[in-house]
């Protein structure tokens, strides 16, 4: 794990990390179980390294959690969270979003983590979804009671959105006999979210960096071969919002192709912010 959140680079830890999961939990089962060995898992790999709890949001099965550097924790303030279901009418399921601001150094932060209805003939769902908890997540805070309100804000996790066109076999074809870069550039062009965000459907003003990975669905457990049962996709995404005063240095975004005890690759992203 600490591997994957590069903590063993002193020079370059983050002041801030945003971890979002998705189905951590059976969708039937009333357990937290898995999500609560996952937060102390994580809260004893922080504390390691001199950062501390600052938030957590669930609904479940998906929560999202923010850790900071101790360091810097006299810098927050007006820390708040909310959830929004969006599966089986609002009132069951694992789909929905938290989202966590809090105000650091003067400037308004929005983390979103999201779990999308599936499915490649789902998409007018996962517009819905998008909507629904950009709209129904209202904050305390009078200057910021709205998602978009915020100077900074960052969606991930995963979004579900899928590549039209292409079959399955004609997906895993690209990913094995091209580059990662030339794979990327392909598929692109057919990606649901790319597509949607161009026609002005979702995300409004928000950006995404270049991905330096393969579709991170469906492999199979334990493996990384895809599971063609399903077509691949890039379904984990990171997008960020910010207002123009903003300067955002986005440095990485990739996934961990190491990790086997999901059918999804975790991605992760770096920003420098100023």
């Amino acid at each position: 794990m600490k591997d994957l959140l590069n903590l063993e680079a002193s020079s370059n830890r983050p002041t801030i990390y945003a971890i979002g999961f998705q189905e951590v939990n059976p969708i039937l089962s009333s357990s937290d179980t898995n999500e609560n060995l996952w937060t102390i898992s994580l809260i004893n790999t922080f504390e390691k390294y001199d950062y501390e709890l600052l938030a957590k949001k669930s609904i479940h099965g998906s929560f999202v959690i923010i850790f900071i550097a101790k360091s810097e924790s006299s810098n927050v303030q007006l820390v708040e969270g909310r959830s929004v279901r969006t599966g089986f009418f609002g009132i069951f399921g694992n789909k929905g979003g938290n989202a966590i601001r809090f105000n650091f150094k003067g400037t308004s932060l929005c983390f979103v983590g999201a779990h999308f209805h599936a499915g490649d003939e789902e998409l007018k769902k996962r517009i819905v979804d998008y909507r629904e908890i950009n709209n129904k997540v209202v904050f305390d805070n009078p200057d910021t009671k709205r998602i978009i309100n915020h100077d900074l804000v960052f969606w991930f996790g995963d979004l579900n959105f899928r590549i039209d066109d292409y079959s399955a076999e004609e997906i895993n074809d690209i990913v094995k006999t091209e580059s990662t870069s030339v794979t990327v550039g392909k598929l692109m062009q057919k990606d649901q979210l790319k597509k949607s965000m161009k026609e002005g459907l979702v995300f409004d003003d928000y950006f995404e960096g270049r991905p330096n990975f393969r579709p991170t669905y469906k492999f199979k457990f334990g493996t990384d071969d895809y599971n063609l049962e399903r077509k691949p996709a890039f379904t984990d995404r990171i997008l960020y919002r910010a207002r123009s005063s903003i300067i955002v240095q986005q440095l990485n975004y990739d996934s961990n192709e190491s990790f086997k005890i999901s059918d999804h690759k975790p991605v992760y992203a770096m920003f420098s912010i100023s």
